[in-house]
């Protein structure tokens, strides 16, 4: 059942908290501000949702963050799916973009006097503009988006956790009746729906908010399937919350690259994400050993028999 009360306290709790952080946000003009609040306030409020409604019980809490030895290999391994997402994403870019040249897709660039302007212009209000770029910035592009993979994960864990703890934590656990397919549509839309007040702000989808918004509960929506394949073939709620500090460390990489075009559609979180993550999911579902019970195939089963788990 969707809408039982452990459900619908997290979401009030979780969404009350975060949306607190509006009132200050309103006020704020300083992007550096902007990124610290959302960090720091914003993204806390499924984290203390939990922490409510398991009572600060620490052997529940503890219960969250345990890692089998079998899945410690693979914990190591998750911002490689960051790396692979990056990939692919720059992949259907220049696909669409650079090769078909379809309408809003934009293109990626390399180029040292368009990626100049291009940070200049994202930095905004902040200041911090530049005249150059490292020597041979093209040639170091693969190595620091490994970089900012692993070292997200790391830096981002924190902020990160302040939503998986609630996400890949809470509903994760509390909802397992509703099966693999089900349950990730459920957490997919909650997630998506909470970052729904800062998308309308402007926050990473800018042309139009609404639509913004929508597909930005689509991209959760997406992107829940494969994070909670993580956290399942991991049994622990910290390889999700290091796929999402990896993640968030790249978005400002590829934002730098990718030129033109509609942040609706060549964001990170826009059309051509969702279909990324979409590739990036079946990819990886050699990651589970056993065959006949796979996650997509349990994924399938909800499609054409929703009742099964």
């Amino acid at each position: 059942m969707l809408l039982k009360r452990k459900n619908v306290v997290f979401i009030l709790l979780a969404y009350t908290f975060s949306w607190s952080s509006l009132l200050v946000l309103n006020g704020v003009s300083n992007p550096l501000m902007t990124v610290f609040i959302i960090g720091t306030w914003y993204m806390a409020g499924p984290l203390v949702a939990t922490l409510i409604l398991e009572k600060f019980n620490r052997k529940t809490l503890v219960s969250y963050f345990r890692v089998p030895r079998k899945s410690i290999r693979l914990l190591i391994s998750v911002p490689l799916i960051t790396v692979f997402f990056v990939c692919t994403f720059l992949t259907l870019v220049y696909l669409f973009g650079n090769l078909f040249h379809l309408n809003g897709v934009g293109r990626m660039s390399l180029n040292e006097a368009e990626l100049i302007v291009r940070f200049n212009e994202l930095s905004g209000q902040s200041g911090h503009e530049i005249n150059d770029l490292p020597p041979h910035f093209d040639y170091i592009l693969i190595p620091l988006i490994l970089f900012a993979a692993y070292m997200g994960a790391i830096v981002n864990f924190p902020a990160a956790l302040g939503e998986e703890l609630g996400w890949r934590g809470y509903l994760f656990k509390h909802n397992e009746e509703l099966g693999r397919f089900r349950r990730s549509i459920f957490i997919g839309f909650i997630w998506g729906l909470w970052h729904f007040p800062i998308i309308l702000k402007g926050h990473s989808l800018k042309e139009n908010h609404l639509l913004g918004g929508i597909l930005m509960i689509l991209f959760c929506i997406v992107s829940s399937f494969l994070f909670n394949y993580i956290r399942e073939i991991t049994k622990s709620v910290i390889a999700p919350t290091l796929f999402h500090g990896s993640f968030n460390a790249t978005v400002p990489i590829l934002t730098l690259i990718v030129i033109d075009g509609k942040s609706i559609i060549n964001s990170p979180v826009g059309i051509l994400g969702s279909m990324t993550m979409i590739i990036v999911f079946t990819g990886c579902q050699p990651l589970e050993k056993k065959k006949e019970k796979t996650f997509s195939s349990a994924i399938l089963n909800g499609i054409l028999k929703p009742n099964l788990r």
